[in-house]
């Protein structure tokens, strides 16, 4: 997946020019119909970013199998539920009366020295956070934390085994966001109150954005994939690295003011959350968005010291109502409809699990409380992640003067929610009990006093800022700013292994700009250090195309299979396969006694052309298209405005098979045509959606989202033999049926006929013991729902030479890819 800044940017990017109007030739809507749509994407554009993360928001649903995924499930509940209790009781009541005071007697304290007490605390933050960050940094570093969540494609499960977050990502992908437009529509069309048609064109913005989500993921994973050395399911530690510096280079491109200028200060939980407004058109609905983020955002105050730190908290600590009723009973509803035999995972946890109405047994699909606990989690992560950088911060060189902000009064807001377009919490209580009464009697005497010393110490005040400023001067320069750049030295684990979002300084321009090695040292991370121009890096990796006339990439051995090592070539603690949660890597050629580990964990920033032994990484299975971007692109041409070609288009949707999308791109990519950027095949997609809703199946065909295996390439499935595998997974009750008399789900699979790397060949399938992974045959897959032409019969596999492709370097100084 790109990474969500990306994925809600192009969302409104393709809002906005519906909204405006301005249409690409041909399209397939009149301006009007177009300018609707826009106007409720706009009016409802929280509806709009949560749907434009769609498919991803289920990433962090716990849909996780057997007691391990109760387990996860329950304890997660009974955190939110004690939480919610102890903040509405307890600590919202603190931060509203004794929060102010507190920051009173910080900023007191800046005034009486002159801000060296300011300057102090600033030091203090800095060194705790760079112990704190070193030592989650080394806990990163000791394993393959990423391969703890795999998917259901690379061990063969059939997709009642799948994640959530599996099934939307490879069946029916288009299909599903064209059921809740079509949804929403009818809702509109029968809507006989406001309340109706609001709720209905809310998800009207929704269905866009999941679609636009669609577009980003089929055209973005291109560039994602080409920089990785191949999709997701091979390389998920470098995948994650790469699309968080792609998330955060493209986020500081478009903002480059002093003001929400860094990912960390980006404030994307506001794009989201669900308010109550009084204002029009929202007229007291729950649900209404916080501000316009397709103006901007409003200002906030950018000062240092502890009164503007408070006062940036208080502002970026946003809360959101709950996920609405309508839009859970929308996705339901699409679920069932789309997906009648998706993944029934959640069924053995029947608290969680949406009930099939015919036979009143769980069914698999999340209900209203996983819903709301996948909602919790996705609004605080995203809130912690794009607010983590308000406080926390280098300060810039000392000023004369020193901030000597007058006192803030305790149970008020600093004007924050003076504004209406920010909204109200949806759970405001405004109710004033004895805890209340206690606190605030206390909070007020202590302000009385604040005030008083205030006014006794301004004057002087300004006096010591004057006799200061040469010591906090020597403070800044000597001890404040090796403090960050130690932070900032400290975080380098954490930001390179892919677990925490770059700041501007720590984004890697090797890591976003295809052609380029990435590396570790801090040094060879910056472009130009002294800000000269500098001529173009040299081409120290085979990812993407030499020139937009190839066909191919320049690493003909694209897609790299997963890298492996034995252990003794593991340079690091490996704690994550200590405690059990990975699992060796075994082919079929391994000889007996080996036991591979994916090993791409120690240096995830490296182009997977060899492994951490030196020896090289092979292709998987058959070459494929890598996509249509150029080595020297950096991560922001996916937001620039990549034109596609309706010829190509045309083309690719009408392949039936891998080989054909092959032959399609080997006729079109030398021409540059393709199926465009993420906002104007975006802008394709949401228009044939909107054209075609009176139909019952989408007119264009579902493709992958990851990219996996290919360029441009459908959903697609394993070739299946007829041999019966059984999952580690418990079984549960299901429907009888003639096909299942014993009623019970017991996620069972037809062996794929040529195994995938993490194939369970000795667990799953106790007749075929030996059928590992081989690396020497293609991959035996066809594309959905296409059935092959004799199901449950394997045809030999296609052998294949080993294909490293040492010759890359010598192309590449011929100038041919």
């Amino acid at each position: 997946m790109p990474g969500w800044y990306v994925h809600m940017e192009a969302a409104h990017d393709t809002a906005g020019r519906l909204r405006d109007g301005n249409l690409p030739p041909g399209f397939v809507l009149t301006p009007a119909e177009a300018r609707a749509i826009g106007e409720h994407c706009h009016t409802w554009r929280n509806y709009l970013a949560l749907g434009s993360l769609g498919p991803d928001l289920f990433y962090l649903l716990p849909d996780f199998k057997n007691t391990t995924g109760q387990v996860i499930r329950q304890v997660v509940q009974w955190a939110l539920d004690v939480w919610e209790v102890v903040d509405a009781e307890f600590v919202s009541k603190w931060e509203k009366w004794i929060d102010p005071i507190s920051t009173n007697q910080s900023q007191l304290a800046s005034q009486l020295t002159g801000g060296l007490s300011t300057q102090l605390a600033q030091v203090l933050d800095e060194l705790t956070s760079a112990i704190m960050s070193a030592f989650k940094g080394l806990l990163a570093s000791m394993g393959d934390w990423f391969g703890v969540l795999t998917s259901g494609v690379p061990q063969g499960f059939g997709d009642d085994a799948f994640y959530w977050s599996d099934i939307f990502h490879y069946r029916r992908t288009y299909q599903f966001p064209f059921v809740l437009f079509q949804q929403a529509q009818a809702a509109l069309a029968a809507a006989t109150t406001d309340t109706e048609r609001q709720d209905a064109e809310a998800r009207i913005a929704f269905a866009v954005g999941w679609m636009s989500h669609c577009a980003t993921d089929v055209t973005g994973h291109p560039f994602t994939n080409a920089k990785s050395g191949g999709p997701y399911r091979d390389h998920w530690q470098r995948h994650h690295l790469v699309e968080n510096h792609m998330d955060a280079e493209n986020y500081g491109a478009r903002h480059t003011g002093p003001l929400y200028a860094e990912y960390g200060t980006s404030a994307l939980h506001f794009r989201l959350a669900f308010r109550h407004r009084d204002d029009a058109p929202y007229n007291g609905r729950d649900d209404a968005p916080a501000y316009d983020y397709f103006v901007g955002f409003p200002a906030y105050d950018n000062g240092d010291g502890p009164t503007p730190t408070a006062h940036r908290q208080e502002f970026f600590d946003l809360d959101t109502g709950p996920l609405p009723g309508h839009l859970v009973e929308g996705l339901l509803e699409a679920m069932a409809a789309t997906y009648p035999d998706g993944p029934k995972i959640l069924a053995q946890d029947p608290p969680f699990s949406a009930t099939d109405p015919a036979s009143g047994l769980p069914d698999g699909r999340p209900n209203e409380a996983a819903m709301a606990q996948m909602w919790e989690i996705v609004y605080r992560y995203l809130k912690m992640t794009s607010s983590d950088a308000i406080s926390l911060r280098l300060p810039p060189p000392p000023s004369l003067f020193t901030d000597h902000s007058f006192p803030t009064p305790p149970g008020g807001s600093s004007g924050v929610d003076d504004d209406p377009t920010r909204g109200a919490d949806v759970d405001d209580d405004d109710s004033f009990t004895l805890l209340d009464l206690l606190l605030a009697l206390f909070a007020w005497a202590v302000y009385l006093a604040q005030v008083v010393l205030w006014l006794a110490t301004v004057l002087p005040g300004l006096i010591v800022d004057v006799t200061t400023f040469p010591a906090r001067e020597v403070v800044y320069w000597a001890v404040i700013v090796p403090a960050w750049n130690l932070y900032l030295l400290a975080r380098r684990a954490l930001v390179m292994a892919g677990f925490a979002m770059p700041k501007p300084a720590e984004i890697n321009p090797s890591l976003t700009t295809l052609g380029r090695m990435g590396s570790y040292d801090i040094a060879s991370a910056l472009d130009a250090p002294l800000g000269l121009p500098t001529a173009p890096p040299p081409v120290t990796e085979p990812s993407g195309r030499l020139a937009a006339t190839d066909a191919q990439g320049l690493d003909h051995a694209y897609p790299r299979g997963i890298v492996r090592d034995l252990p003794a070539a593991i340079s690091r603690p490996d704690l994550v396969g200590a405690l059990g949660l990975t699992s060796p890597l075994r082919y079929l050629p391994d000889a007996t006694g080996d036991e591979f580990k994916a090993s791409e964990w120690i240096a995830p920033w490296r182009y997977p052309l060899t492994n951490q032994a030196g020896m090289p990484v092979a292709q998987e299975g058959a070459g494929t298209h890598v996509g249509p971007y150029v080595i020297g692109s950096n991560s922001t041409v996916l937001l620039s405005a990549v034109a596609g070609d309706p010829g190509a288009r045309a083309d690719l949707e009408q392949a039936g098979s891998p080989a054909e999308t092959e032959k399609v791109l080997d006729v079109r990519l030398p021409a540059d045509q393709h199926l465009g950027g993420p906002v104007d095949y975006g802008m394709y997609l949401v228009g044939r959606m909107a054209r075609e809703v009176g139909n019952p199946n989408f007119g264009v065909p579902d493709f992958n989202l990851d990219s996996d295996r290919g360029y441009a390439w459908h959903c697609w499935d394993w070739d299946r033999s007829a041999l019966p595998c059984v999952p580690d997974i418990t079984p549960v009750p299901a429907p009888v049926t003639p096909a299942n008399p014993a009623g019970v789900e017991d996620f069972g699979y037809p062996k794929p006929c040529t195994s995938p790397q993490l194939f369970h060949a000795d667990h799953d399938c106790p007749a075929a013991p030996n059928q590992w992974y081989d690396p020497g045959v293609a991959l035996g897959v066809h594309y959905l729902p296409v059935t092959p032409s004799n199901p449950g019969t394997c045809v030999p596999p296609v052998r294949i030479p080993e294909n490293t492709d040492p010759e890359w370097r010598a192309r590449l100084d011929h100038g041919k890819g």
